[in-house]
């Protein structure tokens, strides 16, 4: 689930914008998430967090694992200039482990895309006015991952793909 911050202050949230293998009605229920609560903010603190359902203290994220069916949730800051700028949250099935490499590769993947958010929201800030011609394009529905390469496997997970403007895709 590919989170971004929405709002400033108080009003500041992270807003699930992408996801793949999550039900409506969760997604629904856990569509917003605090950004000052203690949990987010221990976790913006890290390179990515590991919270695994039989390790995990906080009985509200224990809670929302099982909603979900997962038994490992590998959450990944994405960072911008100035702050953080959403969250990359990765689920494993019952069985499943995240390996060293791919979570390298993870962290990786949350690193281009805090850098393309903040790029495509600058880009927004400075494009001329409509007077002064076309803009260019950019592809915002392009997927950033897929089930193809060697993350494919990414312990075990259902097929995943990220894309943008808000879609969900599974």
């Amino acid at each position: 689930m590919l989170r971004l911050l929405e709002g400033k202050g108080d009003a500041a949230e992270f807003v699930a914008r992408a996801s793949v293998g999550f039900s409506e009605s969760f997604l629904k229920q856990h569509e917003r998430l605090d950004l000052h609560g203690p949990w987010i903010q221990e976790v913006l603190r890290e390179n990515y967090r590991i919270s695994r359902f039989e390790e995990e203290k906080d009985v509200q994220s224990r809670r929302k694992m099982a909603e979900a069916g997962i038994t490992q949730l590998i959450t990944v800051p994405l960072r911008g200039n100035e702050g953080p700028i959403g969250i990359l949250n990765i689920g494993a099935l019952p069985g499943k482990r995240f390996h060293e490499d791919e979570l390298a590769y993870l962290v990786n993947v949350a690193n281009f895309l805090g850098t393309t958010v903040e790029n495509v929201n600058l880009f927004e800030q400075v494009k001329p006015s409509s007077s002064s011609g076309p803009i260019p394009s950019i592809p915002l529905a392009t997927p950033l991952l897929s089930t193809t390469g060697p993350a494919a496997s990414c312990a075990g997970m259902r097929a995943w793909r990220i894309c943008w403007a808000g879609k969900v895709r599974r």
